[in-house]
This record gives C-alpha cells, structure tokens and sequence, in this order.
C-alpha cells in the first residue's frame, strides 16, 4: 500500500491524483464519451483515441493543459479525471472535473479532487483565481465544486450553444488565493 500511495502527486484521506500518461489516453477518451460526462460539456462529439494523443502532445506535454487522474484510495481503482487549462488571461486558470467509472457517483471523490486540484493551482502554480464554467442545470457539478471551495460568482454566461445545438446557461464558479 505504501508504494501505491507514492504514486500520487496530490493526495487526501479520499483520493489520490497523479499526472495521466500517455498510456491513459483510452482510458480518458472511454471516461470522457460516456453520455453521463458529455451531456455536461459544450463539446459533446466522441473522442477519438488519436484526437486524446495529439492533446496529450499539444497540451500536457507542453504544460498549458494540467490533467490528473483520480484514483479512489479506498480500493486504488482509476474513476475519472480533473483538469487545470490555462486562460488568456495570465493570473487565472480553468478548472474542470469529469468522472467517468461506474458506481462511484455520490460517494465525495469529485469533492476532494476539487480541492487537491485548485489548491494545487493556487499554492503550487501561483495563479491568483480559479474559475469553472457549470451548466446551470448540473446540480451534482455545482456540489462538488462548492464542496472543494469553490463559489457561485453569481454571474450567467447565457446561450451557450453546444456541438449538438443545444443552447443552455453556464454559472460561472472561481476560487480565489487567500488574502
């Protein structure tokens, strides 16, 4: 168990993160199309195995793009992914969240692998904001990014329209560095 836990770049009592590899690339892209995560992005066409290669050359590897994978320590098994994508503007970073493994909805993962990861962003990569843009009708997204010290700012993004021609509101949600 102790060599499991050394694997981990960023950890609590709940879960573990580590940086995904390239060798996670279909693990990712089987997470990311399944309906219950796609119904939540903007982008919402399948992922391709090559299109999760090339992202993982022009952005992970490059660093613009922070991607971790979340391991629940109660049985050590990979559940989904948290992401930190950097934003024009320099001082803030966007957060994102998806799990994607069966039967493991409700249990608090994404919670802790909210904090972990925008601490992580705030402590460790020194950006001054966190911010995450939340379909106003993905109440369990809303929870988890509360519960990982996120807030409502109280401003709607309007008439997002997605890849399937869907048009739906966003709230908009950030983390601040403490004062």
């Amino acid at each position: 168990m102790e060599a499991e836990q050394k694997q981990y770049m960023l950890e609590d009592e709940v879960v573990g993160l580590r940086p995904v590899r390239y060798e996670d690339c279909a693990q990712t892209v089987a997470w990311r199309n399944t309906e219950n995560v796609k119904k939540h992005y903007i982008y919402r066409e399948d992922f391709t195995l090559e299109q999760q290669q090339q992202y993982f050359r022009d952005e992970i590897e490059t660093k613009r793009t922070y991607l971790f994978v979340i391991c629940d320590k109660a049985d050590g098994r990979e559940v989904g992914c948290t992401a930190l994508n950097h934003q024009e503007e320099k001082k803030s970073i966007e957060f994102g969240l998806y799990i994607g493994a069966e039967g493991v909805l409700s249990r608090g993962l994404g919670r802790h692998a909210t904090k972990l990861t925008t601490d992580f962003a705030l402590n460790v990569l020194g950006f001054e904001r966190v911010v995450s843009r939340i379909f106003t009708d993905n109440i369990a997204s809303m929870r988890c990014v509360e519960g990982g010290g996120m807030y409502n700012t109280g401003e709607v993004i309007r008439n997002v329209v997605c890849t399937d021609g869907e048009v739906k509101d966003m709230y908009l949600y950030e983390k601040r560095k403490a004062e």
